[in-house]
């Protein structure tokens, strides 16, 4: 993640960079290798002054390069158009949140291309949790001109027992 930070920062000294995880220890660890890499960050926190001043010292300071946000409870309201990019450290099952996320930077007034970064460790569960991902994405895509509510819900909420065995086998490719 930081290789890909210091990557974006070398083709555009001006880069900003939004990075989301579900969990906050991840978030402890990226924030310790950004920080000794010399490169300023901020931290959103969720809710309160802190998170305020956060936002702003991200939006306003050129030196800030990069926000790291908690996925789940920073992703929704936030207009961050000042980011070209969204590094998504891990999968997670339901699309939506990670749309929400991509949603913070690719708005109405966004005057750069948003450029979305994912890491994915191959034959891992991540690789799984991706790629259940991507097929409720497709089940939504269809549920879409159905205006059932029931079957929108049904398709977005829980695990069913084949889920749950599809994200623990692991390929031997």
């Amino acid at each position: 993640i930081v290789r890909r930070i210091k990557w974006l920062l070398s083709l555009n000294n001006d880069a900003k960079v939004l990075v989301f995880s579900e969990f906050e220890d991840v978030l402890d660890v990226i924030q310790q290798a950004i920080s000794r890499n010399s490169i300023l960050l901020e931290r959103a926190t969720t809710g309160g002054v802190k998170l305020n001043v956060s936002l702003e010292n991200f939006k306003k300071n050129a030196n800030v390069h990069v926000l790291l946000l908690p996925l789940k409870r920073a992703a929704h309201g936030l207009n961050l158009t000042e980011a070209q990019h969204v590094i998504l450290v891990e999968p997670v099952i339901d699309p939506g949140l990670e749309a929400q996320a991509i949603k913070r930077v690719d708005r109405i007034g966004q005057l750069k291309p948003t450029c979305v970064h994912r890491f994915i460790i191959r034959h891992s569960i991540e690789e799984n949790v991706f790629k259940l991902a991507r097929q409720r994405m497709d089940e939504l895509s269809d549920i879409a001109s159905d205006l059932s509510l029931s079957k929108r819900d049904e398709a977005t909420t829980g695990l069913s027992l084949a889920d749950i065995r599809r994200l623990i086998e692991i390929e031997d490719n």
